[in-house]
Parts: structure tokens; C-alpha cells; sequence
């Protein structure tokens, strides 16, 4: 049985730009007869569950969202050539744990390190992945929660829990998507021994 053979990961706060680098990246690599999968919407599906979010966060609704993510990214491989992931399980750690910060909850260790090591661990499937940098003279997108304390806390938790433990991560801002984007398709043409794009960036607007 043949799986994805290449994973793209995107991790950051929301109204960061991921969902539209993504966009992009798809669109191109569609343009070069590769099969594209996503993983998306893992926090509102959460939430429609039944789990609190964002600054509610709690353990069982980050595990949840984790095996959401991992769920659709190994389901996404089975018949894609490329997975793109929106949210992969650093960032709901990154979440969970800005949440706990923000309400003053202490963690349970157990829990917290279990959590870290599910993170962490599926990290390694990844062959190119980056964090977003919040801008915040860009507006939160519409229909988002419109916290900005707790959007620039998740993002700066979610900054730090990359920093201390993804090697060579880009930072992805809306003043280098494009190149990025390029990077990715490059990257990944390469892997799938495709010729390189030669086809510009279209300009890319937060999501």
C-alpha cells in the first residue's frame, strides 16, 4: 500500500495567513498533476463536538483535536501525493497550553507531558513545516474570536514550543509567503522528481 509521500505542515495562532499559504501551495502543486490532501477545521469540528476551545481549552479537547488532525492526515495519504496540514498537533498543544495560562488553570504533568509527547512525536512525519508570526496591524478574519490577548498568546506559546523543539523551522509572515511558497513547491516537485514551477506566487490575503 502506497501512502502520501510528502506532509507539509503549517502551525500558528489564527487569522495568521496558514489557510491561504495552503490555498496556494495546493493550487500549485494541482497545477503540476500532483493529488493534494488537507487537514483542516480540526478546532471548530472540536468544537461542534462538544469540547471547549481557544482559552477554554481543555485536555480532552486537545487530545481530540490531535487525533482528529492525525486521523484526516493519514486518511488524506492513503490517495493524495501530498498532505497539507493546517494545525498539526504542536500547535493544539500550543493552544492548550495558552489557555492554561490565560485563565490561570494549573496543568496536570501527566497529562501535559503526554500531550507534548503525542506533539512531538508525530513532528518526525513532517518534511517541511513552519509557524506563522503574527502581524497585528492584520485584522482577525471574519467569524473568528476576536480575543486579540489570547490570539497573541497562543501565538507567542505556539512561537517558543517551535523555537525549543523543531529544528530549522521557517517563520512564515504575509511579507514572505511567496517565497515560501515557492520553497514548498520546489521542495516537493523535487521529492516527486517533477520540474520546478516556474509559474509566480499568487498574492495571498489572511484566512
Amino acid at each position: 500500500m502506497k501512502f502520501a509521500h510528502t506532509t507539509i505542515a503549517v502551525a500558528g495562532t489564527h487569522s495568521t495567513g496558514k489557510s491561504s499559504f495552503l490555498k496556494e501551495v495546493e493550487a500549485r502543486l494541482n497545477a503540476h498533476g500532483l493529488r493534494v490532501g488537507r487537514v483542516v477545521d480540526t478546532a471548530s469540528r472540536a468544537r461542534d463536538a462538544g469540547f471547549p476551545i481557544l482559552r477554554d481549552h481543555v485536555y480532552e479537547g486537545t487530545l481530540w483535536i490531535m487525533a482528529e488532525g492525525i486521523r484526516q492526515e493519514m486518511e488524506a495519504a492513503l490517495k493524495s501525493d501530498v498532505v497539507l496540514v493546517d494545525r498539526p498537533p504542536l500547535d493544539a498543544l500550543g493552544y492548550f497550553l495558552a489557555a492554561l495560562e490565560a485563565t490561570g488553570r494549573e496543568p496536570n504533568e501527566v497529562r501535559r507531558e503526554e500531550l507534548k509527547l503525542i506533539a512531538l512525536a508525530h513532528q518526525s512525519r513532517y518534511h517541511w513545516f513552519a509557524a506563522t508570526i503574527l502581524d497585528e496591524s492584520v485584522p482577525i478574519g471574519p467569524n473568528r474570536d476576536d480575543d486579540e490577548a489570547f490570539r497573541r498568546l497562543a501565538g507567542e506559546t505556539i512561537g517558543k514550543l517551535v523555537q525549543a523543539n523543531v529544528a530549522r523551522s521557517p517563520r512564515l509572515t504575509m511579507t514572505n509567503a511567496a517565497s515560501l511558497v515557492n520553497e514548498v513547491v520546489q521542495l516537493t516537485l523535487q521529492r516527486h522528481q517533477l520540474q520546478r514551477p516556474q509559474s509566480a506566487s499568487r498574492s495571498l490575503q489572511p484566512k
